[in-house]
């Protein structure tokens, strides 16, 4: 069943998480890279740890402990990482913090767009880490960044103040998204010196496919914790103010320079 604050049962007609009610599934907020990172070392068992279509978060731990009990012994870290999920899904996942807005902007011409014009979205936040991590889209699997521009939309919930110190940053582009979907408890230390005008082959590895880029990019990095292949290049897609496709690194303390 979808839990809504009794203060925001008023945002319902305006269609706040409506694919999640009509289903009474829960949405439940997370850090897409510690759900990477899980998924990658499940892959070779063929679960998944992405909670989706649960019906509550009792629901979704039950699930995470069974991952816990059968593969913890074969499975280096993955009591630790399943733990660390497990925090910070109850730190961020109390709705009455989260901000609610009114999407303004212009409509996707798509068959289901990610964002409806008129309708109200959450973003997920906490009132002691109120940072951007993204809106929860239409299909209501996940939070995705989408344009920050204060025109765009209409702030009508916002306990933390981060909607507000989003829309109303210079920078508005979104990037914050990028720099918070992140691991904190890794030290690393990270060269932030470049290879400028390389050119040379980048390995992205996204949910279903590896894609390899061809080119010149600000930064050369390699993956030393998240559990893939060590020596692959890894980069990630971001988003412009105007929502155009860019390239930011996910999380500089995860990467080494070559």
């Amino acid at each position: 069943m979808t839990y809504i604050p009794k203060e925001h049962k008023k945002y319902l007609k305006d269609g706040l998480l409506s694919h999640c009610r009509r289903l009474k599934r829960e949405f439940i907020y997370r850090p897409s890279w510690l759900i990477d990172l899980l998924e990658y070392q499940l892959s070779k068992y063929r679960e998944s740890p992405i909670p989706h279509g649960f019906f509550s978060y009792d629901d979704y731990f039950s699930f995470l402990d069974y991952l816990e009990l059968k593969y913890s012994s074969k499975i280096e870290n993955l009591k630790n990482n399943i733990f660390e999920l497990k925090t910070i899904i109850e730190k961020e996942n109390h709705k009455e913090e989260w901000s609610i807005c009114r999407f303004l902007g212009k409509e996707e011409d798509d068959i289901i767009p990610d964002l409806t014009t008129g309708k109200v979205y959450y973003w997920p936040t906490s009132i002691a880490n109120p940072v951007y991590h993204g809106v929860i889209e239409n299909d209501e699997f996940d939070t995705y960044p989408h344009s920050t521009k204060l025109e765009d939309w209409e702030i009508l919930e916002d306990p933390s103040g981060m909607a507000t110190r989003i829309l109303n940053s210079k920078d508005n582009s979104g990037k914050e998204y990028y720099k918070t979907e992140k691991p904190t408890s890794y030290g690393i230390d990270y060269d932030e010196s470049c290879f400028d005008n390389v050119d040379f082959d980048i390995r992205y590895i996204g949910e279903n496919d590896d894609i390899f880029i061809k080119g010149n990019i600000y930064h050369v990095i390699k993956i030393v914790n998240r559990g893939y292949e060590k020596g692959c290049y890894y980069i990630d897609l971001g988003v412009d103010e105007d929502g155009d496709d860019t390239f930011y690194i996910t999380d500089p303390n995860d990467f080494i320079k070559i």
